[in-house]
């Protein structure tokens, strides 16, 4: 957020790439926590049942700690092209049940780097079109540096950095 007012600040013009639907369900999915909790918590209180009132304790904690981390994600957001935001990879259904996000990401990024390195077989297996792996690595080489100038521009116009 902070990036972003920066960016403006020094004239640059931010791209809102977010569609309202996914700005909506990305709210609800905020939100949802909350209501729940909200519920649970009204209905304990409504009822005289020792053991169910701990159990939905519990609940509401894991409610509170979902919504804590909706509300706060540990990934930075980009603001990416949106010819990298149309891009999508293939994700073995196996480990898009068991596996996190952060993962994936991870095995994504030694992809690339294993493809800037020469060697595209790892980038292959995460694409639709296993062919379309080099126009993947020059896009994604694209944005990367011109984030890397952008984050440059910035620190060179902060004061003290100059």
């Amino acid at each position: 957020m902070v990036l972003r007012r920066q960016t403006k600040a020094v004239g640059q013009v931010s791209r809102h790439t977010h569609h309202a639907k996914s700005r909506h369900l990305s709210r609800a999915a905020a939100l949802t926590p909350s209501v729940l909790s909200a519920l649970i918590l009204q209905s304990s209180w409504a009822s005289n049942q020792q053991p169910h009132v701990r159990a939905r304790a519990k609940l509401i904690i894991s409610q509170l700690t979902i919504r804590d981390q909706l509300a706060f994600p540990s990934v930075p957001c980009h603001d990416w092209a949106s010819e990298f935001q149309s891009l999508t990879f293939r994700r073995p259904m196996l480990h898009l049940i068991l596996g996190s996000n952060k993962s994936f990401g991870l095995k994504l990024v030694d992809a690339l780097w294993a493809a800037e390195l020469g060697d595209l077989s790892r980038l292959r297996r995460y694409l639709h079109d296993p062919e379309s792996a080099e126009e993947i690595l020059r896009i994604c080489r694209d944005v990367q540096r011109a984030e890397a100038d952008a984050s440059r521009r910035l620190r060179i116009m902060q004061p003290g950095n100059e």
